[in-house]
């Protein structure tokens, strides 16, 4: 079987997966906090905290292709 892998995609998949992790990661870990400050039961700190940073987290995981590509170029 032949491997025919492009370097520069797989570099940007990389990037944008691995940014899209930390975002999502320091979204949820931030609001999972905030949300325990503000007397909220654990369970729903935490699914609040998940839906607010995927959805946040899928709105920028859309753009960073063509961030990073613009980024890069300049």
């Amino acid at each position: 079987m032949k491997m025919n892998y492009k370097p520069a995609a797989v570099i940007m998949t990389f990037l944008v997966w691995s940014l899209a992790g930390a975002l999502f990661g320091g979204l949820f870990a931030a609001l999972y906090g905030l949300l325990l400050l503000s007397e909220l039961s654990p369970w729903l700190a935490v699914l609040l905290g998940t839906l607010i940073a995927a959805v946040t987290t899928t709105a920028f995981y859309s753009s960073m292709p063509l961030a990073l590509a613009g980024s890069m170029a300049g």
